[in-house]
C-alpha cells in the first residue's frame, strides 16, 4: 500500500494543473498591456509596410506564331511525341532569358554603373521576370516587377520589343543566306540559259532548216524528262549543301556540343529512303510516256508524298529520342542538321539513279546522225538551262515570301499596362501579420505572469 500512494505523489508532481481562477486574475491585471503590445506591434509592422520599398508588376500578353514549314508531319510528329518534343514556346522562354533580351533593359534601369555591373540575364529574371504558360496553349505571359509603375512597364514592354527585335534577326540570318545563294546563282543561270540559245540559234543559221524525225523527237523527249529530274536534284543538292554549311557555322558559333546522332542507320528510314529512291526513278519513267494528269503519274505521286510523310515521322522520333536532354533553342537545329543530311543524301542517291537509268537511251543516241547529235545536244542543254532557270526563280520567290512570313514571329495580344497599385508590400497583410505577432507577445507575457504568481502563491 505504502508503494502504491508513493506512485500517486509521483504521478501528481508530474501532472500539470491550471488554476483558472488565476488565469483570470493575470488577464484582469495585465489585459491592457497585452492590448498594446498587440496595437504597437500591427502599427509597428504598417508603418514597416510604408517604409519598405515598392514593388509593382506589369504585364504584357504575347502569342507565339508556330513555324510554317513544319507541314503535317510536324503536327503529326508532335502527336506521337507528346511532351517529348520541346515546342516552339518552349524555345521562346529560353530566348527571353537570353542577354540578347535582358542585357538591354539592364542598360535602361535607373540605377548606378556599378549596380548594372554586377546584374546579370540570369539573375536579373529570376528576380524581375515571371513567365506563364498555360498548358496547351502558344500564349505567353510575361510579368515583369520593378521599383515604379513606369519601370515595371519599361520593363515587360522591352522584353517583347526584345525579343521580336531578336527573332526578327535570327529569321533574316536563317533566310538571307538562302536568298543571298539563289540570287547569286539565278544570276549564273540566267548567263547559261542565253547562252544555250544562242548556240541553238546559231546551229539552226547553220544548218538552214532541221526538222528532226520522229525518233529524235522521241528521244529528246525522254532525255529533256532526265534532264529536267536531274536539273531539280542538282539544285536540291546545292540547298541542302548551302544550308547545311550555314548550319555548321552557327552549330560552331554557339559551340554546341554535337554528338554522333546514328538517326541514318536505323532500319525503317533506310527502307522508306529505299522506297522512294525507287518511286521517283518510277515517277522518271511514267512522265516520258504520259502527262502529269495520268492516273498512274498522279498515284506513283501521291505514293512519294505518303513515304516522305512517315520519314519524317520517323526522323523525328529518332532525333527526339537521342536528344531529349538537349536545350530547346538547340534542338531544331540539331534536327534540321540531321534531316538537311539526309535530304541530301537522298538526292544524290537519286541524282546517280537518274544517271543509270539514262544510260538505257546510249545506244539510240549513236545511231543519230552528227547534226542530230548536235541538235540534242543543243536542245537538252536549252531545256536544262530554261528549266534550273525557272526553278531558282520559283524557290527565290518562296525564301522571299518565307522571309516576309517569318518576320513576325511573336504577336503582342495585350501591350506592357501601367500599373495604379503596387503589389508589395501590403498594408493589411503586414498589420495583420504585425497583430498576429503582437498576440503571441502578448500570450508569452501572460504565461510569464501567471508562472509569477503560480510560484509565489
Amino acid at each position: 500500500m505504502a508503494e502504491i500512494r508513493d506512485v500517486d505523489i509521483e504521478k501528481d508532481a508530474d501532472e500539470i494543473v491550471i488554476d483558472w481562477q488565476l488565469v483570470k486574475r493575470v488577464f484582469k491585471a495585465r489585459w491592457k498591456i497585452c492590448a498594446v503590445i498587440v496595437l504597437v506591434c500591427a502599427l509597428l509592422a504598417m508603418a514597416l509596410a510604408f517604409v519598405v520599398p515598392k514593388k509593382f508588376e506589369s504585364e504584357v500578353l504575347l502569342r507565339a506564331k508556330q513555324k510554317t514549314n513544319t507541314g503535317a508531319a510536324g503536327g503529326a510528329a508532335a502527336l506521337i511525341l507528346g511532351g517529348n518534343m520541346p515546342s516552339q514556346v518552349s524555345s521562346y522562354i529560353e530566348l527571353i532569358k537570353s542577354r540578347a533580351v535582358i542585357d538591354p533593359i539592364i542598360a535602361k534601369l535607373d540605377i548606378s554603373a556599378d549596380k548594372k555591373e554586377l546584374m546579370t540575364a540570369d539573375g536579373f529574371f529570376k528576380s524581375n521576370l515571371q513567365i506563364d504558360n498555360p498548358k496547351g496553349t502558344d500564349i505567353l505571359s510575361v510579368t515583369a516587377s520593378g521599383k515604379s509603375p513606369e519601370e515595371a512597364q519599361m520593363i515587360a514592354s522591352n522584353v517583347s520589343a526584345n525579343l521580336s527585335k531578336l527573332l526578327n534577326g535570327l529569321n533574316r540570318s536563317d533566310q538571307s543566306y538562302m536568298v543571298k545563294f539563289l540570287n547569286g546563282r539565278i544570276i549564273t543561270a540566267k548567263k547559261e540559259m542565253e547562252q544555250s540559245e544562242i548556240e541553238m540559234e546559231k546551229f539552226r543559221q547553220e544548218n538552214k532548216v532541221f526538222a528532226p524525225d520522229e525518233q529524235v523527237k522521241a528521244l529528246l523527249a525522254r532525255l529533256n524528262e532526265f534532264d529536267k529530274q536531274r536539273a531539280q536534284n542538282k539544285i536540291r543538292i546545292e540547298a541542302d549543301q548551302q544550308t547545311l554549311a550555314h548550319i555548321n557555322a552557327e552549330i560552331a558559333k554557339q559551340n554546341i556540343a554535337m554528338e554522333t546522332y546514328k538517326v541514318t542507320q536505323n532500319p525503317v528510314i533506310e527502307q522508306i529512303r529505299g522506297q522512294i529512291i525507287t518511286k521517283e526513278l518510277q515517277l522518271v519513267d511514267l512522265r516520258q510516256k504520259f502527262t502529269d494528269e495520268q492516273p498512274d503519274v498522279i498515284n506513283t505521286q501521291q505514293t512519294i508524298e505518303q513515304l516522305k510523310f512517315k520519314l519524317d515521322e520517323e526522323l523525328t522520333k529518332s532525333i527526339a529520342s537521342e536528344t531529349t536532354a538537349m536545350n530547346p533553342l538547340h534542338y531544331e537545329m540539331v534536327g534540321s542538321k540531321i534531316k538537311t543530311d539526309l535530304d541530301l543524301q537522298l538526292a544524290q542517291l537519286t541524282f546517280t539513279a537518274i544517271d543509270r537509268f539514262e544510260q538505257a537511251d546510249t545506244n539510240d543516241l549513236n545511231k543519230l546522225s552528227a547534226a542530230g547529235l548536235t541538235y540534242i545536244g543543243l536542245a537538252r542543254r536549252q531545256a536544262l538551262t530554261q528549266e534550273i532557270y525557272v526553278m531558282l526563280m520559283k524557290q527565290y520567290e518562296q525564301a522571299k515570301i518565307q522571309e516576309a512570313m517569318d518576320s513576325l514571329d511573336v504577336q503582342v495580344v495585350d501591350a506592357a499596362n501601367l500599373p495604379k497599385r503596387h503589389v508589395f508590400p501590403s498594408k493589411t497583410l503586414f498589420t495583420l501579420v504585425g497583430g498576429m505577432l503582437g498576440g503571441i507577445l502578448a500570450l508569452v507575457s501572460l504565461m510569464v505572469s501567471y508562472r509569477k504568481m503560480a510560484v509565489n502563491k
